[in-house]
């Protein structure tokens, strides 16, 4: 299954394995690294998830495939980009 969020539409798509959602991150130069460090780290270890919950993937995603520089210094290599 994934989760897409775009402004105000959502997608969810089911595959033949709904037990792994993936949301998909898009990442940019410049972007603000400590507005997405709480909702990674809970999506990464989903102890506020109830029992049988399915588990959450973060995919990052880019422009191209170029690594980007975050304004807290950090590089960040996209999983996949937008044309995947």
């Amino acid at each position: 299954m994934s989760f897409i969020y775009g402004g105000d539409d959502v997608h969810i798509m089911s595959g033949s394995d709904c037990r792994v959602v993936e949301v998909y991150l898009f990442v940019q130069d410049t972007m603000a690294d400590w507005e997405i460090g709480h909702v990674a780290a809970e999506l990464a270890s989903g102890r506020f998830f109830r029992e049988g919950a399915p588990d959450m993937v973060l995919r990052t995603v880019g422009e191209t495939g170029d690594p980007v520089r975050t304004m807290g210094g950090l590089t960040v290599v996209p999983d996949i980009t937008v044309s995947d």
